[in-house]
């Protein structure tokens, strides 16, 4: 099930890591023995961190990155409460549409920070990860071969630009 309610990340459970230093918050996906997959926590913990960038003076940019040979490999299957429950077949559907909505409300809170987001993008970005990277202002490959967010298949990729970003800001 979906914790929606702890406000604190527990010793050893970190999916996402906070460092902050000149003026610079670094949010860093650490699991790399996962290919960083996405799961309900990863979720949950962006959104804290996000909400303490936000409000952080101190914090002038925001640099997403990852450990490991993947951005992130999407969602990780094999992670605990990530199994939908319901007693129907149309409970179960509502819950997985409701969560799904629930990520991308928290999304939203890392793409709405007043201060811009950079992700350094290395390896598999896929789902979950691709979307996440989508939502930083601006994307640069992160990895020693220069690759950034491509298509598979394809020559061309994502760069700069606003993401899903409204164009007017409050």
């Amino acid at each position: 099930m979906i914790d929606t309610i702890s406000t604190e990340i527990a010793e050893g459970e970190e999916r996402i890591r906070l460092e902050v230093a000149d003026g610079l918050a670094v949010l860093t996906l650490c699991r790399p023995e996962r290919l960083n997959g996405w799961s309900w926590e990863s979720t949950r913990q962006l959104g804290l961190l996000a909400d303490r960038i936000r409000f952080d003076a101190s914090v002038r940019a925001v640099l997403l990155r990852a450990e490991g040979r993947a951005f992130c490999a999407g969602i990780d299957v094999t992670a605990p409460g990530g199994a939908i429950t319901g007693d129907f077949p149309a409970e179960r559907t509502r819950n997985y549409y409701e969560g799904i909505r629930w990520v991308h409300e928290r999304f939203a809170v890392l793409a709405r920070l007043p201060q811009p987001v950079v992700a350094a993008v290395q390896g598999h970005c896929l789902g979950f990860g691709f979307e996440l990277a989508l939502m930083a202002d601006g994307r640069c490959p992160g990895g020693r071969r220069g690759r950034g967010l491509r298509a598979p298949g394809s020559r061309t990729g994502c760069g700069g630009g606003r993401g899903r970003r409204p164009a007017h800001r409050p």
